[in-house]
This record gives C-alpha cells, sequence and structure tokens, in this order.
C-alpha cells in the first residue's frame, strides 16, 4: 500500500520547542496551550514535577503507511517529496513513528526525529489525536514528552488514526 500523503489545509507557524527549567512554567504552559489543549494538565503536572521535557513543532504534511507487519506515521515541516528515503536536513523539524510485529520487541516503537535526544526503540503512550495535534509520552526520565500539530480534514484523518491506533495499540 502506498503511503497516505495529507497536503495542508491550513498553515500557521508555531514557536520552536521549548526547553525546560525550573523557572517559567506558567509561561511556557501559555505557549503550549494553542496546540493541544487536552493535555494541558497533564503536561503541567510534568513540567511541575521536573521530570518531563517537551519537543513541539507543526507539520504541514502528514503520511501513514504500512508494509506487511510494519507501520510508519511521519510528520514533516516540508514537503518530503516523491522519495521520502532521501536523508532529511538536520535542522528541519520532522518525526517518524515506527511499529513492527514481525518479531517479538516488548511492544517498544521506534522513533526517528530531528532531535536525536528524542531518537530510539521506546515503549510510548499515545495522549492525544485529533485533527490538529498527535501527543504523546515515552516512557524514561528524561525528554519524555512529544507534541506535533496539523491540520487533517476528516477523510485524511480517519486513514492516519487507523495507523496511529495500531501503532500506539490502541483499541478501537
Amino acid at each position: 500500500m502506498s503511503p497516505l500523503v495529507v497536503r495542508p489545509t491550513c498553515l500557521w507557524t508555531l514557536p520552536a520547542a521549548l526547553p525546560y527549567d525550573d523557572h517559567g512554567k506558567d509561561e511556557a504552559m501559555q505557549e503550549i496551550g494553542t496546540a493541544c489543549d487536552e493535555n494541558r494538565l497533564s503536561l503541567h503536572q510534568s513540567l511541575s514535577e521536573g521530570t518531563s521535557d517537551l519537543m513541539r513543532f507543526h507539520a504541514k504534511y502528514v503520511s501513514a503507511s504500512e508494509a506487511g507487519d510494519y507501520y510508519q506515521v511521519s510528520f514533516d515541516t516540508e514537503d518530503p517529496g516523491e522519495d521520502s528515503t532521501d536523508p532529511r536536513e538536520p535542522d528541519r523539524p520532522y518525526l517518524i513513528i515506527q511499529r513492527q510485529f514481525e518479531t517479538l520487541d516488548g511492544g517498544q516503537c521506534y522513533v526517528e526525529t530531528h532531535d536525536h535526544a528524542y531518537a530510539g526503540h521506546f515503549h510510548v503512550r499515545l495522549t492525544n489525536f485529533t485533527r490538529t495535534c498527535l501527543a504523546f509520552e515515552i516512557a524514561r526520565k528524561r525528554n519524555t514528552y512529544v507534541e506535533v500539530s496539523c491540520s487533517l480534514d476528516a477523510v485524511e484523518f480517519k486513514e492516519v488514526q487507523r495507523i496511529v491506533n495500531i501503532i500506539f495499540d490502541q483499541h478501537g
């Protein structure tokens, strides 16, 4: 099956990802608020406890694909083009989440992103997926929260949601 490539319907720019520090938590929460409102309380608790770092950006392009027992969603700030296997520019925000069911791996997902602090094989937990936001937590002590805003219409969302549900082991 060829990947679904979602073209933007609404473009806007969000500020760069916010580094965590012990000061300015309230200001950080005000900036985060518009992208994923449902996660505000959970994220605020994590920031207050000092246990979470945040990576955040806006994706203009979203794709979802599957091949046998392999599933992938990707979020890009620029059009990945026809050959999405080309290496991405290191400073261009992107996120790829993959999951395979061919071999036993303890339910881990592979996360690849421009920020190497968030890349690797991890247990992840979906905290929010809507037409305008994907947010998840990584099961570890630092660099634990990823939030990507996007703009999907209902048809695009339904196809991407199917793959997201499989990757994050969501039933329903």
